[in-house]
């Protein structure tokens, strides 16, 4: 068997192993289903949710693969899961929201107001 033949059983049966899904399938985001399982074989992560929210309403939450390592539980898509270095990301992006209706100001000082008993003089 070829190096090209090999690598793409392998990339096949890990998404293979990936196929379970759990939650309700939407129809309109197929393409959600069929893209999460890929970009998680391409990084080898055994098992996560997705959740897409609009205008305020839940639409979307699926779990794809597998609670263990390996194969046994399906990921449940209500799983409670570590955010890791997401919480930076959602921090930033919450601060800019608040400069841009006028709170706080991007040359505030970090220990004003609320978390002044924080502050060492």
């Amino acid at each position: 068997m070829t190096r090209l033949a090999t690598l793409l059983s392998a990339a096949a049966l890990g998404i293979a192993a990936l196929t379970a899904q759990t939650g309700v399938a939407v129809p309109e985001l197929a393409e959600v289903d069929r893209e999460i399982p890929a970009l998680m074989a391409a990084h080898r992560v055994p098992g996560g949710a997705v959740a897409i929210v609009k205008d305020g309403r839940l639409v979307f939450a699926r779990a794809y693969g597998w609670a263990d390592a390996g194969p046994g539980d399906a990921f449940p898509p209500d799983s409670l899961c570590r955010i890791g270095s997401i919480s930076k990301t959602v921090t930033v992006v919450t601060l800019l929201r608040l400069v841009e209706a006028g709170r706080p100001q991007c040359d505030d000082k970090v220990y004003a107001g609320i978390l002044t008993q924080l502050h060492s003089s």
